[in-house]
């Protein structure tokens, strides 16, 4: 049976209902020192005798909240009702986590920032300013979600992706890879922007588009339906790309200018890539109909999410391996499935190797020989 780490200090205080006792260290933890006067919690469930746990300064933890691990709870932090905090997390400043909210890892939550519902803010992600995780969110990898922005219902921010302002990412909406996503802008639906894209202003992304490469959204501009801009496109003013339109390339579409339907491109290099987009809705078809990818999702399914991640279908052009594997809860915008070649998003089966190879150029990634 683990020793007491901590004893109450006898001294108590209501919040609202519960009443908080005070606690103070029984011995040394990481640094901190026996008889260290800590902060407030209602029992000794909320806070691990194990570990190096602690809540210290003027923190609160009450509720069937939990805290343990080496995760540090300070400042004037709040968490309760069933929410975790874990591994080597900190919660800090004014932040709140709570419901059934789970901050794990080495996560961040500062300043005034909130994580609730069933949110998940995990690895080495970072919530701050007045940011809030919401929902079934998921932040994690060492993206960082600050200012007055929100993440929320199934959205996902990951890689070392920011989301700042008063930026919303809702739905199943994921920004992952380098992307920022600032101002008001919005990224909503199933809508995936990557790679080392930017949105700002009051622009949207939404329904199953795709911004990716460097390519740049602002202003007022929107992004919908299944159309893709990427590579160093700029979307820009009044803006609509909408339909299955591709933009790409080093161009601009601007003022209030329209690029939409089912067959619509805006291109730098045009000259035998027409063929290659023109097989996006064929591999869309291909991922969603397959009897054997049928199978391959039913067996995911019973799979645990760690082992769906690095569960792949793998598939070779020429002497260039174009990988088919399942991404984070097997959500990407054209169904369970990311495309990739090494370790980038491809989103593309070219008919080529050579068009593959221009393709992951114009998008900035190497090709693996």
């Amino acid at each position: 049976m683990t020793d007491k780490k901590y004893e109450f200090t006898g001294e108590t205080k209501e919040v609202g209902g519960p009443v908080l006792k005070r606690i103070r260290l029984l011995r040394d933890i990481g640094g901190f020192k026996s008889g260290d006067v800590g902060g407030w919690i209602e029992s000794e469930d909320n806070l691990s005798h194990e570990g190096n746990c602690w809540v210290y300064e003027s923190a609160r933890v009450f509720g069937e909240a939990c805290v343990s691990g080496e995760a540090l709870v300070s400042g004037a932090a709040r968490v309760y009702e069933s929410a975790r905090v874990s591994g080597e997390a900190r919660v800090s400043g004014s932040a709140c986590v709570f419901g059934v909210a789970w901050v794990s890892g080495e996560a961040r939550v500062s300043g005034s920032a909130c994580v609730f519902g069933v949110a998940w803010v995990f690895g080495e992600a970072w919530v701050s300013g007045a940011a809030e995780v919401s929902g079934s969110a998921r932040v994690s990898g060492s993206a960082h979600v600050f200012g007055a922005a929100w993440v929320s219902e199934e959205a996902q921010v990951s890689g070392a992706a920011r989301v700042s302002g008063s930026a919303r990412v809702f739905g199943a909406a994921c920004v992952s890879g380098a992307a920022e996503v600032s101002g008001s802008a919005r990224v909503s639906g199933s809508a995936h922007v990557f790679g080392a894209a930017e949105m700002s202003g009051s622009a949207q992304v939404y329904k199953s588009a795709v911004v990716s490469g460097s390519a740049r959204v602002s202003g007022a501009a929107q992004v919908s339906g299944r159309s893709r801009v990427f590579g160093a496109a700029c979307v820009s003013g009044a803006a609509e790309v909408s339909g299955s339109a591709v933009v790409s390339g080093d161009v601009s579409v601007s003022g209030a200018e329209r690029v939409g339907g089912a067959s619509a491109q805006k291109t730098e290099d045009k000259q035998g890539d027409q063929d290659s987009f023109s097989r996006i809705a064929k591999l869309r078809e291909a991922l969603t109909t397959d009897e054997d990818d049928k199978r391959t999702r039913e067996d995911w399914a019973q799979r645990s999410d760690e082992e769906a991640r690095d569960y792949d279908r793998r598939i070779v052009l020429g002497d260039l391996e174009v990988r088919i594997e399942f991404g984070d809860q097997g959500r990407h915008p054209w169904g369970d499935y990311a495309i990739k070649v090494g370790e980038n998003s491809l989103m593309e089966l070219c008919s080529t190797k050579e068009q593959a190879e221009r393709f992951c150029r114009s998008m900035g990634w190497s090709v693996k020989k």
